[in-house]
Order: structure tokens, then C-alpha cells, then sequence
């Protein structure tokens, strides 16, 4: 799974505060309990590249215990 926020009127924090909610809630819509973080790309974004100073990119992967 993966998460892009960005490019908008928000912090830095409360981009990366949303895609952790967007990556936890997406593993409790497939059944999961548990979210592992695989990597955290600070200010990078597909779209704007690497000069969006709020961009975050976070993606994980969903376990069940």
C-alpha cells in the first residue's frame, strides 16, 4: 500500500499524519491489524518531484496477526 500527500495548504506533519491514518485504515478495510512501514520519502512527490517542501510518501505493507 501507499500513500501521497502533498502540494497543499498543510504542514509537513499533518501530510505525514494522514497517510499514516490512510495506510491503518486501509489494512482494517482488508482485514488487517497490523501496518509495517516500508519507507518515508520526505518532500518527494510523483507528481511535483523532489521540490515539494510538504510532500511525503509513505508506503507499507498489511499484516493479520
Amino acid at each position: 500500500m501507499s500513500c501521497e500527500q502533498g502540494a497543499n495548504g498543510r504542514s509537513f506533519g499533518s501530510n505525514l499524519k494522514s497517510c499514516e491514518n490512510f495506510l491503518r485504515n486501509e489494512t482494517a478495510r482488508f482485514g488487517g491489524d497490523l501496518v509495517i512501514l516500508e519507507s518515508q520519502n520526505d518532500g518527494e512527490s510523483d507528481f511535483y518531484g523532489k521540490s515539494c517542501n510538504n510532500c511525503v510518501k509513505v508506503t507499507g505493507w498489511a499484516y493479520q496477526k
